[in-house]
């Protein structure tokens, strides 16, 4: 005859609260145990199960496990099973609980303030040390591309090129046409007061081939082929198919990530140059409007304002920026791990870290080309 009885010793730990359960856990005492195990639930802290004195367990008794831990998610407690007897495994590796019940999450412990800055300079000091092995490989692909230009996937680059540069350039022409309207209407706010609106001008002109151009176009590029880069990369992360092209003898680097960097690298310069030139049409047609400056009065005063010094240097940016998104975009979609969250999460890092290392290198052009020591 089976027993019945069935007995909770409760011992509290530094995580949460340890059920040692003793006695049999069947048809006869899985109502009683469910009222009062669930009785002990408490939100946020984690529940754990010692089973090593069980003396038996039936169908009834795995169906109280299973929805003590149904109950724990609910109130959003941990659970976990820290023991178990010799029958309790038994049972228990007849049922796989994990495809009744979706998996829980992992309770943690909420950390202090010194160890979230501490984990957050770990996490930091990890993601350099991945940049800085993925520029690494980089450059010696790009250096093995010089050598050998037969390795350079040229079908692959056009394609790319085509949806990131000729795809990208009425969104581009838009934003750049609105940004000489800001700029005009901003220039005459500021610059009438001072009766120098014919100035107005120069000042969208050198501010378009200096700054805002190249960084407005390179938020862009971040935006739609940075993110498409890095989700599709991730894509075929999830799907192994870069497992696949490795174990076929075929360099990711070379096949995926070069194509993309070149393509980005002519197309930056180009979209700069056609929005630049749209947006001083914005700013023109606003002049016309809204002040006395004419079009050969504008036309002349833009090309006493920008040299060919700033216009090059507005192409350098370019460039640079251009490499960098597809590169970091590129390598974060490397970093997806797991399914289609994992390429969400991967493709939205994708498009802050390409916004965030463009300021960051438009600071250092700056710098280098405009020395203010």
């Amino acid at each position: 005859m089976v027993e019945s009885s069935f007995v909770i010793t409760r011992e509290k730990t530094p995580e949460g609260l340890l059920l040692k359960l003793q006695g049999a856990l069947n048809l006869q005492t899985a109502e009683k145990a469910l009222s009062e195990l669930s009785s002990l639930i408490k939100s946020g802290e984690k529940l754990s199960l010692d089973l090593g004195d069980v003396s038996y367990i039936d169908g009834q008794g795995v169906a109280v496990i299973i929805e003590l831990k149904a109950r724990c998610a609910a109130r959003k407690a941990g659970f976990e099973i820290a023991a178990k007897s010799a029958v309790c495994e038994k049972m228990l590796g007849l049922i796989n609980t994990d495809k009744i019940l979706p998996e829980l999450p992992v309770y943690r412990r909420q950390a202090g303030f010194l160890e979230q800055i501490g984990g957050a300079t770990i996490a930091i000091y990890e993601d350099l040390k991945e940049i800085v092995r993925f520029v690494g490989d980089c450059s010696i692909m790009i250096w093995e591309a010089i050598l050998s230009p037969s390795k350079i996937r040229w079908r692959a680059v056009l394609t790319t090129l085509e949806s990131t540069g000729v795809e990208a350039l009425p969104i581009v022409c838009m934003i750049q046409f609105m940004i000489g309207v800001i700029l005009t209407v901003l220039g005459k706010s500021v610059l009438g007061m001072y009766g120098a609106t014919a100035f107005i001008p120069d000042l969208v002109a050198i501010a378009l081939a200096q700054e805002l151009g190249p960084l407005i176009t390179a938020v862009v590029l971040a935006g739609r082929s940075g993110a498409a880069y890095a989700a599709e990369i991730g894509t075929m992360q999830v799907s192994e198919e870069i497992d696949a092209l490795r174990s076929m003898g075929f360099e990711p680097g070379h096949f995926l990530v070069l194509p993309k960097m070149m393509a980005a690298g002519i197309a930056m310069p180009c979209l700069l140059i056609f929005g630049n030139i749209v947006a001083l049409i914005g700013s023109v047609i606003m002049c016309l409007l809204t002040t006395d400056v004419t079009l050969p009065a504008y036309v002349r005063e833009v090309y006493k304002a920008v040299s060919f010094s700033m216009f090059t240097e507005g192409l350098i940016k370019a460039f640079f920026f251009a490499v960098l998104i597809a590169g970091i975009s590129c390598m974060r979609g490397m970093q997806v791990r797991g399914g289609a969250e994992s390429v969400g999460r991967c493709t939205t890092a994708a498009v802050v870290s390409g916004i965030f290392i463009t300021i960051l290198t438009d600071a250092l052009f700056t710098i280098l080309f405009h020395p203010p020591f």
